[in-house]
């Protein structure tokens, strides 16, 4: 059960939920889903698309196991973070409804949130969600939290979005442990993600990864971020993205060669 607010959602769609990638444009393209039978009728953005589907993972290095698993990710209205509460609402009844008495519940199903760095301290939803996450009634055996964090909000800079020093602070009352890693080093992302899924499974209980990264373009992809952020954009626009320093990193060590980098480009 995935609750995430825009950032990266249409990503998410088409490449884990498999949206159809023409049903994305046709929306985009500012056609009605809604038939003109229906009067009175208002579309909704494409950000704000729910989808669930179901897709077979395969696993096991002696023995090989597939298992079907179902991807459900909530609706996002336009106010950040209020889906956190309705994922949870949601993981719990799916596991109240699987749950047989017979191992952890919570293993059943789980619950992915992803928050923006500004929205999750700065929106009332995020703290409320948190403070029933241990409630008899409604915890679902933890959260996995995941901040995708620009280091911006819209365009504001963190010193003037808040009253501490990071956006993950806000979890500091709970308990819940708080992972931080650098977004342009992809093995260090997947190293984080496999320990806080493990210290879910063991312990049923919440935990957060701070992805620290930036966004490339500005914050509906349409404006000019150097205008506010001139100095922070200079920096990132000398770098190379991700993608191609991780390539640059596994050319270095043998892994891959030159030509196979330019294959994929093309």
């Amino acid at each position: 059960m995935l609750g995430m607010p825009h950032r990266g959602r249409l990503a998410t769609l088409i490449v884990l939920n498999e949206f159809p990638f023409r049903n994305l444009l046709h929306k985009a393209s500012g056609n009605n889903e809604i038939s003109d039978e229906i009067h009175d009728r208002i579309d909704d953005m494409p950000t704000h698309i729910a989808v669930s589907n179901s897709k077979s993972f395969t696993s096991g290095n002696k023995e090989v196991k597939t298992k079907k698993v179902t991807l459900t990710m909530v609706h996002n209205p336009s106010h950040l973070e209020s889906q956190n509460s309705i994922s949870m609402g949601k993981t719990r009844a799916k596991q109240d409804d699987f749950y047989t008495g017979e191992g952890k519940r919570h293993l059943k199903v789980m619950n992915i949130q992803c928050h923006g760095d500004a929205a999750f301290p700065g929106q009332g939803a995020a703290y409320e969600a948190l403070n029933m996450s241990k409630l008899p009634k409604f915890e679902c055996g933890g959260s996995i939290h995941i901040i995708t964090n620009n280091q911006l909000g819209f365009t504001t800079n963190p010193t003037d979005d808040r009253s501490f020093a990071r956006s993950s602070d806000i979890v500091k009352p709970f308990g819940i442990p708080v992972l931080r890693v650098n977004t342009a080093n992809p093995e260090a992302v997947i190293k984080v993600c496999k320990f806080m899924i493990k210290y879910w499974q063991k312990f049923g209980k919440d935990v957060l990864v701070d992805m620290i990264g930036y966004r490339f373009y500005g914050h509906n992809e349409l404006d000019e971020p150097s205008f506010t952020q001139p100095l922070m954009y200079k920096e990132i626009r000398s770098r190379k993205t991700p993608p191609q320093a991780y390539a640059d990193t596994l050319v270095a060590n043998n892994v891959i060669s030159v030509e196979d980098v330019q294959k994929t480009r093309d």
